[in-house]
């Protein structure tokens, strides 16, 4: 079982773009990346999953991202991300695969926080 962290970044109806995470968030990466992370949703056109390595913080990231649009038609992007130690990932025997089950595709409004997820091989705890 491995512990990850996690966040969410959407534009929420009637309340704009507001970023979830669990608490772990800010001890695996820096302010900089999570913003970067944020904004990578502005480059997609269809629904995608992207696997990011961060050298430098030594963790993996994996997004899952789809573009949106609002009532009032502001386009914007659905953002679930989770971040993994790097060591940690290179033990996943399907890494690539491993993390679909644990992705949170569309919420109707945002919760008040979010857990820690566990990957595990057999397991998929929920998060929220």
């Amino acid at each position: 079982m491995i512990k990850c962290e996690h966040f969410i970044y959407n534009l929420w109806p009637d309340e704009g773009y507001k970023l979830l995470k669990s608490l772990g968030v800010t001890s695996l990466i820096s302010s900089d990346t999570l913003r970067d992370l944020c904004l990578i949703g502005e480059q997609v056109s269809s629904e995608t999953i992207m696997e990011m390595w961060w050298h430098k913080e030594k963790v993996v990231t994996i997004s899952f991202i789809r573009p949106t649009q609002d009532k009032d038609n502001r386009k914007g992007s659905w953002n679930h991300t989770i971040i993994i130690p790097i060591m940690d990932y290179l033990k996943l025997t399907q890494p690539k695969t491993i993390f679909a089950p644990y992705f949170i595709k569309e919420l109707t409004e945002p919760p008040e926080s979010l857990e820690s997820i566990t990957i595990g091989e057999a397991t998929v705890e929920n998060p929220v």
